[in-house]
């Protein structure tokens, strides 16, 4: 679709995906059980926001319940200092993903600690229920549980304001795990990040993008 908008052409992907009457589904993964507890079957080529919060005790050594602290994605020594765990404790269909963790609870990065303890990870639905379980081997000493919340998330609608040479994307900020991408050519698939850093206000995910190109230039969302 184009869009001329002051001598600024800018083709926006445009899709909407009503879900607001759709519940999370809350999972409790129990550190001293080392079997796999099941979500439900993902809808196939929906996106999901899969969300882990919380910490639970482990043993550092077998035998020995020291009472540290352990998140989906880190651990915290007697020092207090929070370390990455590279073993991954939340696991997923017993694999190691790379958990997103946020210091001020709205943008999420991979290799961040989340004081909040929340990390989030996407995918896209295939149709498969999928297993969530701790990777410990020392369970009976561990205690506690962390939780899990599993959610589509709403493909939003991409807005344009332009203001000069410059032009400003917003989305809506509840919409977590889309990325910004722009390409001067439409039969091309060369689609390129938009490396300029996202704020959000209002509500809203704002990207701030200028230059002389800008007007030939199209934008889409994409998961994740």
């Amino acid at each position: 679709m184009k869009v001329p908008i002051q001598n600024i052409a800018v083709t926006l992907v445009l899709t909407s995906f009503l879900c607001s009457t759709v519940q999370a589904e809350i999972l409790t993964i129990e550190s001293t059980n080392a079997t796999p507890t099941w979500c439900s079957p993902l809808v196939s080529g929906t996106p999901y926001c899969i969300q882990a919060s919380g910490w639970f005790y482990f043993a550092y050594s077998p035998g020995i319940p020291d009472l540290r602290e352990d998140d989906a994605n880190y651990f915290f020594l007697n020092n207090g200092n929070s370390v990455q765990v590279q073993y991954a404790p939340l696991r997923i269909d017993s694999q190691i993903v790379s958990w997103l963790g946020t210091v001020d609870g709205s943008t999420f990065a991979v290799d961040t600690y989340s004081p909040s303890h929340i990390y989030n990870y996407y995918l896209i639905g295939d149709g498969l229920a999928h297993g969530f379980v701790i990777a410990d081997v020392f369970y009976p000493d561990n205690f506690g549980s962390l939780q899990v919340s599993i959610l589509p998330t709403p493909i939003p609608t991409l807005a344009v304001t332009p203001s000069g040479t410059s032009c400003l994307l917003a989305w809506p900020s509840t919409a977590t795990g889309f990325n910004l991408y722009q390409n001067a050519d439409l039969l091309s698939a060369n689609w390129l990040r938009v490396t300029n850093q996202p704020s959000v206000a209002g509500g809203q995910t704002q990207v701030l993008v200028s230059g002389t190109g800008l007007g030939s230039m199209f934008y889409k969302l994409r998961f994740p």
